[in-house]
């Protein structure tokens, strides 16, 4: 949902039938898109949300990637040139690392720095 605070009206931006929405939508930079998860759907990812065409386009795919679920819930967000980023659970030892997950190929990921 989306507050439009000009009309003081909500609008439905986008549903997911087998999950809710993340629990931390993020801004683009331009303010044209929002960017939120599907973290509980069978085939997890996050999207584009176009602002205001309700457009909805997957970046990237989270099958098999376990997240991190804190206070915040499953964190989202975004590089400063709108790339998505998610905190996942590697092991033990090291047990927290950001993640940039490419546009380009939405099925792969790779760390981009620890955690401290």
């Amino acid at each position: 949902m989306l507050y439009d605070l000009r009309t003081s009206a909500w609008t439905e931006l986008a549903s997911f039938p087998d999950s809710v929405i993340g629990d931390n939508p993020t801004w683009s930079r331009d303010g044209k898109f929002i960017h939120a998860d599907a973290p509980f759907s069978a085939k997890p990812a996050i999207y584009r949300i176009g602002i205001p065409s309700k457009r909805i386009e997957r970046v990237a795919d989270l099958k098999g990637i376990q997240r991190v679920h804190g206070n915040m819930g499953a964190w989202i967000g975004l590089t400063p040139d709108n790339l998505p980023l998610i905190l996942r659970r590697l092991r033990a030892s090291r047990p927290f690392s950001r993640l940039h997950v490419s546009e380009k190929s939405p099925t792969r990921a790779f760390e981009v720095g620890r955690v401290r």
